[in-house]
């Protein structure tokens, strides 16, 4: 599902941007762009998506790009919270979304 995910949000933003791939390499898309177009695929996987920025943002004490949300998601087999985290969104799980917040890695900043 992961898989499917990533292309076919790959497949929209080049939609979106008039690219078949996607936005130039640097480019920053807008989050709210971004995540309007994780909603047309699945909304739950924006509300996972939101929350995970919001949490990041929280726990970070700065903003997550688009750029670092795609990376999460994309990257390897994606970022395992960030996709429990879609998952809870899904089940409307606010219990665990709090919870995964909490885990969220800061890392180096971009």
């Amino acid at each position: 599902m992961k898989l499917l995910l990533a292309y076919a949000l790959a497949a929209s933003i080049g939609a979106a941007t008039g690219s078949s791939t996607g936005p130039q390499a640097g480019a920053e898309m807008p989050m709210t762009e971004y995540l309007a177009l994780l909603g047309q695929i699945a909304p739950a996987a924006q509300e996972g998506a939101m929350a995970y920025a919001s949490a990041y943002e929280a726990r970070c004490g700065r903003p997550l790009s688009s750029t670092q949300l795609r990376r999460a998601l994309a990257e390897g087999a994606g970022d395992p919270v960030l996709l429990h985290m879609m998952r809870a969104a899904q089940a409307r799980d606010s219990v665990t979304l709090a919870q995964l917040g909490q885990q969220i890695p800061c890392g180096a900043r971009p």
